[in-house]
């Protein structure tokens, strides 16, 4: 299997939703000229170690992660319940309780930072997904 992306693949999964085009660009932005390998191991980055590792600049300060949670509100839920079918969850909040970090979740903030970081990380996975990569 190949451990590269090219910039014009990434381009061609753009215009599905808004969260998606923004983990795109951020993908693209990202990439780098070693024949594709600097955006397969980016990609390879936030799905062994999350947002939570502070790579993703814009979802580090609970200020940027309201912000992208109120921004990409609709298509974080849009995504919690695709995860609760392809899970079998009863219902959503089953799928946030198993989130890393929901144990923590004690304000409004906190929960809609585990969100933000929730979508960024499961978008990044269905890109990987649907580029045939496997981490």
């Amino acid at each position: 299997m190949s451990k590269t992306v090219s910039k014009a693949k990434l381009k061609e999964l753009l215009g599905e939703n808004q969260l998606k085009d923004k983990v795109l660009y951020d993908l693209i932005e990202n990439y780098d000229d070693n024949g594709g390998k600097g955006t397969y191991d980016w990609m390879s980055d936030i799905l062994t170690h999350g947002c939570v590792s502070g790579m993703i600049g814009d979802l580090v300060y609970y200020t940027d992660t309201t912000a992208f949670y109120e921004k990409y509100k609709e298509e974080i839920w849009d995504l919690l319940e695709d995860t609760r079918r392809s899970f079998g969850n009863e219902n959503i909040t089953e799928v946030i309780a198993g989130l890393n970090g929901a144990d923590d979740v004690g304000s409004d903030e906190q929960f809609k930072n585990l969100l933000a970081w929730f979508a960024y990380e499961e978008t990044t996975r269905n890109i990987a997904n649907e580029l045939g990569l496997d981490f």
